[in-house]
């Protein structure tokens, strides 16, 4: 192979849910070290719980576990819609949670970071208005977010 030739480590949909590639070991200590140097000190932090599986958000949550943080961890959605499972089996484990509101110009900027990656949209919703109703319709549900600690 030649040096400038792209190793893509989750070639497709399959890999993106599966076993971590032990290249990113790095990545996660180099992430938490940037993370430990830009934070307050004394500041919590939220992290996702990764639900769904996908790497990006299990190699995040690896990462803020590694500092000697408070951590808050918050249900990935969309997948949160479909781990009931999940969600039960941290509450019987002691994980605690909690609500925390939302404004409406917080909802606005979660669409727009969600929109920002083009592939969820058509992953999970026919098009924004449908992924505008849903992010609304989850919010309104829990009137706010719910975030998760352990014990």
């Amino acid at each position: 192979m030649l040096q400038d030739e792209a190793v893509f480590l989750y070639p497709d949909r399959e890999a993106i849910f599966g076993i971590l590639h032990p290249l990113e070991d790095s990545l996660v200590r180099q992430l938490a070290h940037r993370l430990s140097e830009s934070l307050p000190e004394f500041s919590d932090l939220v992290c996702p719980i990764g639900l769904g599986g996908h790497v990006d958000h299990r190699l995040t949550r690896q990462a803020a576990e590694i500092l000697d943080r408070r951590l808050w961890y918050y249900a990935d959605y969309p997948y949160v819609t479909q781990a009931g499972t999940e969600i039960a089996a941290l509450e019987a484990n002691g994980w605690q949670k909690q609500r925390f509101p939302i404004s409406s110009a917080a909802i606005e900027a979660w669409i727009q970071a969600v929109r920002a990656h083009e592939s969820q949209i058509s992953t999970f919703w026919p098009d924004l208005p449908a992924l505008r109703a849903a992010i609304q319709a989850y919010h309104d549900r829990f009137e706010g977010a719910i975030l998760w600690k352990r014990a």
